[in-house]
């Protein structure tokens, strides 16, 4: 999925509050700090129109196209790896204020679940809402009230705005994410209509509000601010299938209206993120915003390409190694690889999948592992009498997938990313061995691989917005930094 979250530009919109737990507030804390989130695991019909909101929908249809995939998990990627229109980008504000860092505890998992997602809180009062930690989206939107002609039933009643939260048509950020699509301001004057669309011809349609933003601050302070977001009130397609675990999206993508940007632009954090997926079997995590909580060594780092008209984490493969056998894929080479955390498992390209699949097949071969044809969870799996925790022991005969990635000059030393099998396996609910690695061809997207969940757990994972550059290293992602601190009960 791709999708926008949209920032106010404008005055100090950031308001910190009085620290957790205290009465009194010290000078020393008065800086700016980062706002602490809490991350947890994730037919046409349009509205009688709500004469507070004055919603006008586009009268057109949609034919649905069904995609077969290989599980509800697998659709949900290739829903994520095409959006109908582009963005207008501004140019950021200059800002001399201290930049700081927000944390957000992760919850979720590969398996069963298929997401990892975090708690925002938004309105006055303040509500819970769990939305979807996607680097492959833009714009943050989640479900809401307007009244809502087809949604999901998520974990939460829908989001209700108000008229006065409407964002007008004139705003720059309205022209930015009407851009290439069939919506247009009538007159320069009303509401700001959008269309998010999906690979599988899924697609959600909303408007854009402004609504307050609460956040816990890395000092244990709360902090407050305005941000416009998405009011998706008619979802189609496998989007409208109920229960959801999420009520919607949180777009961390490198684009101007993504929320890491939009702290950006406000002088909040530097424009920078990392999460850490543990490869436990409870999953979880977190996400962090800003570079305060940044390892000061051991980083591998590596350059993004296509930037600033890219807005997902693409860079370019030289190699992949299966031990230390470089899998050869012919004249066309290995393409390039998107980091993207909407995405649960990885994606190869058809030749490099078939490779892959035969060297890891043979490793598998005679060793006590037998392939079960009727476990239809992946196209992969293979029974073994392991529990989950034994999954290590089960697979010594598995080698590291490697991926070396282009540098950045000509004098620069390649980047590696290597991938213990523990990065690329699964254990389903019959305790088979699944293999998390999928063909590319079902995304329809020649020359493109994906790292999904499965392959950047156990890793810190750095997205540099600022320097154009993405980076990991190896950490236990079950240990929040020393600055995280959990979100308050509601």
């Amino acid at each position: 999925m791709v999708a926008y979250f949209l920032w106010r530009y404008g005055p100090e919109t950031f308001v910190i509050e009085e620290e957790l737990g205290s009465k009194n507030n010290d000078d020393n804390d008065s800086q700016q700090q980062a706002p602490v989130f809490n991350i947890y695991s994730k037919v046409t019909v349009y509205p009688s129109l709500n004469s507070s909101l004055s919603i006008n929908i586009p009268a057109f249809n949609r034919n649905a196209i069904q995609t077969s995939g290989l599980s509800k998990i697998i659709t949900r990627d290739v829903q994520r790896s095409a959006w109908s229109g582009t963005i207008a980008e501004a140019s950021p504000s200059p800002d001399s204020r201290e930049k700081s860092t927000t944390i957000f505890p992760l919850r979720g998992n590969v398996y069963p679940d298929g997401l990892y997602y975090v708690v925002a809180r938004l309105g006055n009062p303040a509500r819970e809402y769990f939305l979807d930690m996607d680097t492959g989206s833009d714009l943050t939107w989640l479900q809401c009230d307007a009244p809502c002609s087809n949604c999901a039933k998520g974990p939460h009643p829908l989001y209700i705005p108000r008229k006065g939260n409407l964002v007008d048509c004139s705003h720059a950020t309205c022209t930015s994410v009407q851009a290439g699509t069939k919506f247009a301001c009538d007159n320069g004057v009303g509401q700001c209509d959008y269309e998010v669309m999906y690979a599988d011809g899924g697609y959600s349609l909303g408007v854009l509000v402004e609504d307050q933003m609460t956040m816990i601050l890395s000092n244990r302070s709360w902090g407050h601010t305005k941000a416009v977001i998405g009011c998706a009130y008619n979802q189609q397609g496998s989007l409208a299938k109920s229960p959801t675990s999420t009520d919607g999206v949180l777009g961390l993508s490198s684009s101007i209206v993504s929320l890491p940007s939009q702290l950006a632009q406000q002088g909040i954090i530097k424009n920078i993120f990392a999460h850490c997926i543990s490869g436990d079997v409870g999953g979880g995590g977190y996400l962090f915003l800003g570079d305060k909580l940044l390892p000061s060594h051991g980083i591998t780092w590596a350059p993004l390409v296509g930037k600033p008209a890219a807005k997902n984490y693409m860079v370019t493969v030289q190699d992949v190694y299966y031990g230390d056998y470089s899998i050869q894929t012919g004249s066309r080479g290995f393409g390039t690889v998107i980091f993207d955390s909407g995405s649960s498992y990885t994606y190869l390209t058809p030749s490099l999948y078939a490779k892959l699949t035969f060297a890891i097949q043979n490793s598998l071969a005679g060793n006590g592992f037998q392939r079960d044809m009727t476990d239809k969870t992946l196209p992969f799996c293979w029974k073994y009498d392991i529990t989950n925790s034994k999954l290590k022991d089960a697979v010594q005969n598995l080698k590291p997938l490697v991926f070396e990635f282009k540098s950045s000059g000509w004098f620069s030393k390649a980047s590696k990313m290597h991938l213990s099998p523990e990065g690329y396996l699964i254990v389903n609910s019959k305790g088979n061995v699944c293999l998390g690695l999928l063909d590319g061809k079902v995304l329809d997207s020649d020359g493109l691989n994906i790292i999904g969940d499965i392959s950047m757990r156990g890793n810190l994972v750095i997205y540099d917005n600022e320097n154009s550059r993405i980076g990991w290293m190896k950490m236990d992602c079950r240990k929040l930094p020393t600055a995280a601190v959990p979100s308050p009960s509601t």
